[in-house]
């Protein structure tokens, strides 16, 4: 299995745009951080069944339900992967604002904006604050004026600061890092994404080959 033969499993997929297709993992094996995936590629109209071997190194989350879904997306960019290459930041805030329902629909608005709609109900999609969840413990939390209203990856976190900065409500943001485990990792490869639909895998090496 090779990078080239990950390019062109995806480059097959490029091609059945439009198409009824399905994956499906027919098998899977997990050697210590690294996993080893045999998937059944029915392109329906378009061709022949297809089998691959995926080689997934490096793992560091792994959703597999063994489903058919498809098709198969590859991202270097993408909420699930915000945990695993940005710091984790805490945004507090110091003094109550003349208007918290507006604010709060900003910061909805906001969370909205940066990571859109969480497919599948997955715990790995950046929460929504707690700080801002439930409205009427929100409606008290900017009434008492200070407190951790929210924490998660850097570029979520940064999207709730400009909204505090239009509103000109103090507020500080700490920086938490990577954690422990991250930074002993950082020599390696950046995370990426295999999206397979529903199930999904973050590693940071990827390899595969056609097998039939």
């Amino acid at each position: 299995m090779t990078e080239a033969g990950f390019r062109e499993f995806l480059e097959v997929f490029a091609t059945l745009e439009g198409e009824s297709s399905w994956l499906r993992v027919l098998e899977a094996r997990q050697e210590e951080d690294a996993l080893h995936l045999r998937l059944e590629l029915n392109p329906e109209w378009a061709g022949a069944v297809q089998e691959w071997g995926l080689a997934c190194g490096e793992v560091e989350f792994l959703c597999l339900g063994m489903r058919a879904g498809g098709p198969a997306v590859h991202y270097t960019d993408h909420p699930y992967l915000w945990p695993y290459i940005q710091p984790e930041l805490e945004l507090y805030i110091h003094g109550s604002p003349e208007a918290p329902d507006r604010i709060l629909r900003r910061m909805f608005q906001a969370y909205e904006e940066a990571v859109g709609m969480n497919p599948w109900n997955c715990e790995q999609w950046p929460p929504v604050p707690a700080g801002i969840r439930n409205i009427r413990r929100s409606e008290q939390f900017f009434a008492d004026g200070y407190g951790l209203l929210a924490k998660g990856p850097e570029r979520l976190v940064q999207s709730y600061v400009r909204v505090l900065e239009d509103e000109g409500l103090d507020h500080q943001v700490l920086n938490r890092g990577m954690g422990w485990r991250l930074e002993k990792r950082r020599h390696l490869p950046a995370p990426e994404l295999l999206d397979l639909q529903p199930d999904f895998v973050i590693a940071r090496r990827f390899r595969a080959a056609r097998l039939a």
